[in-house]
C-alpha cells in the first residue's frame, strides 16, 4: 500500500497536469461557459447558484499559489473554468513567481480575455521565462473571434500573439472551429508558420444561438466533445 501511495503522489507531482483557477474574474460571455450558459438556463435556481458561487469566490493568495507549485513539480496550467488567469489583480507577481522561483516547472497560461493595452502584454512577456507557454483563445482572425468570445477585443489578442512571437516567447494560438471562421483556418495556419507560433485547432460540438457548428470535416465525432489537432 505504501508503494501505491508513493507512486500516486509521484504521478501527481511530476506527470499529471494540475489545472489552477487563479481568480473568479472574466469579462467575456462565451456561449456554454459557466458564466453565460447557466445564465441562459430557464431554471432560476441554477442562475442564483452560479451567481452565488462567483460571489463567494476570491483571487488566490500568492502564498497559496506557492504551496501548489511546491507540491506539483511540473505541468501546471493556469486555465480557468469560469475565469481568466490574466485578471488576477497580482498577475504580474504570479509571472515573477513562475519565472524566478520555479524555473524548472513548466506553466501554461490559457487566456481568451484581453487586458488594457499592448503595453500590458509587453510587460507580461518581459516577466515570462522560457518555462511559460501562453495559449491564446482566438477563434478565427481578429474580425471573427468575438462572435464566440463575446466582449473580446479580438484585435488586441491578435496583436498580443504577434508581439509574443516577436519577443520570442512560447506562444500557441488555439483556434476553435465554427461555421463563421473555418474559411480562415489556412490563413491563420500560414501566419503561425511564418511567425513561429504553434497552431492548435480544436474541433467541437459547441453551438449556441447564432454560433453554428463548422462543416462535418471540422466537427468532433461520436461521443467526443472536442478533438484537438
Amino acid at each position: 500500500m505504501d508503494n501505491l501511495h508513493q507512486d500516486y503522489v509521484y504521478h501527481q507531482q511530476y506527470v499529471s497536469n494540475a489545472n489552477i483557477e487563479l481568480t473568479y474574474r472574466c469579462p467575456l460571455q462565451c456561449p456554454q461557459c459557466f458564466r453565460a450558459y447557466l445564465g441562459l438556463d430557464d431554471d432560476h435556481k441554477k442562475k442564483i447558484e452560479m451567481k452565488e458561487k462567483i460571489k463567494e469566490s476570491y483571487d488566490m493568495p500568492l502564498d497559496d499559489f506557492r504551496k501548489i507549485c511546491n507540491f506539483f513539480k511540473d505541468n501546471i496550467s493556469l486555465c480557468g473554468q469560469f475565469s481568466d488567469p490574466v485578471y488576477h489583480p497580482e498577475f504580474f507577481e504570479i509571472l515573477k513567481i513562475c519565472t524566478n522561483e520555479y524555473p524548472n516547472c513548466t506553466f501554461k497560461i490559457h487566456t481568451a480575455g484581453h487586458q488594457k493595452n499592448i503595453e500590458w502584454y509587453k510587460k507580461a512577456f518581459e516577466l515570462s521565462g522560457p518555462n511559460i507557454t501562453w495559449i491564446f483563445g482566438l477563434d478565427g482572425l481578429a474580425d471573427t473571434s468575438h462572435m464566440y468570445r463575446k466582449n473580446q477585443n479580438s484585435q488586441l489578442i491578435f496583436d498580443a500573439i504577434m508581439l509574443g512571437s516577436e519577443m520570442q516567447k512560447n506562444i500557441r494560438w488555439q483556434f476553435i472551429v465554427f461555421a463563421f471562421n473555418e474559411h480562415q483556418i489556412e490563413t491563420a495556419r500560414q501566419i503561425c508558420k511564418d511567425k513561429n507560433i504553434k497552431f492548435h485547432l480544436v474541433y467541437t460540438d459547441r453551438k449556441q444561438g447564432n454560433v453554428k457548428l463548422a462543416s462535418d470535416k471540422y466537427r468532433a465525432k461520436g461521443n467526443i466533445k472536442e478533438y484537438h489537432e
